[in-house]
């Protein structure tokens, strides 16, 4: 899903940068944004509600110990990561990619604090990917928000 995303979106984003479609650039990452919140809330709540009975059909019993929790936790990151990669996409289009890193740079920190929090180990792991996946798509998507208002002010491709 993420790789198909990257090869439609940054040449439709690119594009919309080039001919100064700014507002149509806003308009596709809103609607991306909802279907990506759609998305998130229906995965995390099938993960959810049939991620138990799943892991114990196809792996057996001895891996009933995760808990609906965990699985909508694991659901949840990785759609906002999701979110992260698109925000990321527009970010490359507008030439931003020299910030790119600062978001992800803040995932890999916030990766290493949940980690070292005093839990299990398995707890410890999901919440440094929770973590690490909401701070990542939150630096991305400021930046981004940053530069296509930069852009629109100024009428400029790149």
């Amino acid at each position: 899903l993420i790789l198909t995303a990257q090869a439609v979106l940054l040449p439709r984003f690119s594009a919309q940068v080039v001919r100064c479609r700014f507002s149509e650039l806003r308009h596709d990452l809103s609607r991306l944004g909802l279907a990506l919140a759609a998305a998130t809330a229906a995965a995390t709540a099938g993960a959810t509600l049939l991620g138990p009975w799943a892991i114990q059909l196809l792996l057996g019993p001895e891996f009933v110990e995760l808990k609906r929790i965990d699985f909508a936790v694991l659901a949840a990151s990785s759609f906002v990561l999701i979110g992260a990669m698109v925000a990321s996409q527009a970010l490359i289009a507008l030439g931003g990619f020299s910030k790119l890193w600062t978001g992800w740079a803040a995932g890999v920190i916030a990766m290493v604090v949940g980690c070292l929090m005093p839990i299990s180990l398995f707890h410890r792991v999901e919440l440094g990917l929770m973590l690490s996946s909401v701070c990542s798509a939150c630096v991305i998507a400021v930046h981004t928000q940053g530069a296509l208002s930069t852009r629109e002010r100024s009428g400029q491709t790149m």
